[in-house]
């Protein structure tokens, strides 16, 4: 399966609400849509240039937090490139198709939509005709730690804490979303211990067999658990409850 095809799962085209502000597109879903003021104080945030990067472990994806409103808080994801085209292009993308923040907007929806705890999804903008810039609009989670930091402070929480990460991932498992990109850094928890997965940016379906994706995921988050000198534990209770579950 395709994004593309992702994507007409999650939140249909129909389903979203575009407005234009200059050479800006905002969107939003049919049942929530941003109001004139919302959209003023979005403009003004997009508008201010490049945002700072400040992504867990190292992520290049750069994120701010804004009071708006009507919303509250808002994380203001804006995509910024990897590698040697970050060089050259740092924010900017060729259009084909979708714009990322409106596909990762989708792709949040189709999450929720099967119980996977994510960040609420707001909107989503973007500007440029071949080549453009994008942002996305999630509403903020309030006292979160990610799990890096709570396993390196508190790994005596870890426990229950990678439990409830296992059911999360099961979830998408058995829903055949991929998340390419899921490492200790991507989970946030909040005060109550409740676990919301972040940054579905790539995200894609999977046709295979869910052990293989299974593997897939193991294979990833052990990755970055090694890369990032974080506790083994995270690793060893990550793929003891997911292997219990898709044997």
């Amino acid at each position: 399966m395709t994004n593309s095809a992702t994507q007409s799962e999650s939140l249909l085209d129909d389903d979203v609400i575009l407005h234009s502000e200059g050479k800006f597109t905002f969107g939003s879903s049919a049942e929530t849509p941003f109001s004139p003021a919302v959209r003023k104080v979005l403009l003004e945030a997009v508008s201010d240039g490049p945002i700072i990067a400040n992504s867990p472990l190292g992520g290049r994806n750069c994120i701010t937090i804004k009071d708006v409103p009507e919303l509250g808080r808002v994380v203001i994801k804006q995509y910024m490139r990897g590698g040697l085209l970050q060089h050259f292009i740092s924010e900017r993308y060729l259009k084909h198709g979708s714009a990322r923040s409106q596909i990762e907007f989708q792709l949040l929806h189709r999450a929720r939509a099967v119980g996977v705890n994510v960040p609420d999804p707001l909107g989503f903008c973007f500007c440029g005709a071949l080549f453009y810039k994008a942002w996305l609009f999630t509403r903020e989670i309030q006292g979160k730690r990610t799990v890096a930091e709570l396993s390196l402070n508190e790994e005596n929480d870890i426990h229950s804490v990678m439990d409830e990460i296992v059911n999360q991932v099961g979830l998408l498992i058995q829903a055949r979303i991929f998340h390419v990109d899921l490492h200790p850094g991507n989970v946030l928890v909040d005060p109550i211990g409740k676990v919301f997965i972040l940054d579905f940016d790539k995200a894609q379906g999977y046709n295979g067999r869910p052990n293989d994706l299974r593997d897939k995921y193991l294979c990833r988050w052990r990755r970055a658990v090694i890369k990032h000198e974080l506790p083994e534990i995270l690793s060893e209770l990550m793929s003891h409850g997911l292997r219990q579950s898709f044997e």
